[in-house]
């Protein structure tokens, strides 16, 4: 288990190859995000079943997606309805994932949830989506935990986790002010669906777009 620095921009730009490397060998990256640390890997099918290994957790249950801005996760295939545009125009970057729609075949089929979206948000923490616009591709968000454990504010929880783990590379951005986890949308129909709400209120989801949230 490495830990390299993650503070500013100049870590920034040190890390990126380096996380690139070992992302690239279906390695896991345990980085922070602005409320929890998570588990990243590249959005391909062998990094996802290792990921899925690491955190015992149900294959089929699918991970969300980083992004650096909205125009890379529509290259990647995702869809915005005019809804979706609306809420990331008021909340990205920030605390909130929506499930879009997709098209193509960039993307694994177990990244897709029962609705047949996949998840996504852009986070407001400048590090991590500096690096994921330098590495040119998204990257996974899960909680940096095994299923069931809480969710990890710092890098010496994911060490004590994890222990001496090759295959993580931790990204060490300092402890996490908040353990709130972000709100989740599900916007591929019509009706907005609140799977999970979280850092981001329903009350203030309902204020921009005037449409139904169930």
């Amino acid at each position: 288990m490495t830990v390299v620095s993650f503070r500013d921009d100049d870590d920034v730009g040190s890390a990126a190859p380096l996380v690139d490397a070992h992302l690239t060998k279906d390695g896991v990256l345990a980085h922070p995000t602005e409320t929890v640390y998570g588990f990243g890997c590249r959005p391909d099918s062998r990094a996802l079943s290792a990921l899925s290994q690491l955190k015992q957790r149900d294959a089929t249950k699918p991970f969300l997606l980083l992004v650096a801005t909205r125009r890379m996760a529509e290259d990647w295939g995702m869809r915005f309805t005019d809804v979706a545009a609306e809420l990331v125009r008021q909340f990205w970057p920030g605390p909130l994932t929506l499930v879009l729609g997709v098209t193509g075949t960039k993307l694994p089929d177990s990244l897709k949830g029962p609705t047949g979206g996949v998840a996504v948000r852009c986070s407001s923490l400048k590090t991590i989506t500096m690096l994921i616009e330098k590495l040119g591709y998204p990257i996974t968000s899960t909680s940096a935990n095994r299923s069931g454990e809480a969710a990890a504010t710092d890098v010496e929880m994911v060490e004590r986790r994890f222990g001496d783990d090759p295959n993580i590379l931790i990204l060490d951005g300092g402890k996490m002010a908040t353990a709130v986890p972000s709100t989740v949308v599900d916007c591929t129909d019509r009706t907005l669906r609140v799977v999970r709400e979280g850092a981001i209120s329903l009350a203030r989801l309902k204020s921009p777009t005037g449409t139904r949230v169930l």
